[in-house]
């Protein structure tokens, strides 16, 4: 989770920054911009958020 990686200043602009600008937008459009956010923050911090999966698991 980016929550674990950020910093906390980083999440309280965050959701600052949503509660200004989507108040009235659906619910999936909101995570959307949150994640977009989280993934702007983790750049500025040099924080990789790639999903890694374990080795020797297969796809279905």
């Amino acid at each position: 989770m980016a929550a674990n990686l950020l910093e906390l200043e980083d999440l309280r602009e965050i959701l600052e920054r949503l509660s200004d600008k989507t108040a009235g937008l659906p619910l999936r459009e909101r995570a959307g911009r949150a994640a977009a956010l989280c993934r702007e923050a983790a750049v500025r911090r040099g924080i990789d958020l790639r999903l890694r999966k374990a080795p020797g698991k297969s796809e279905k």
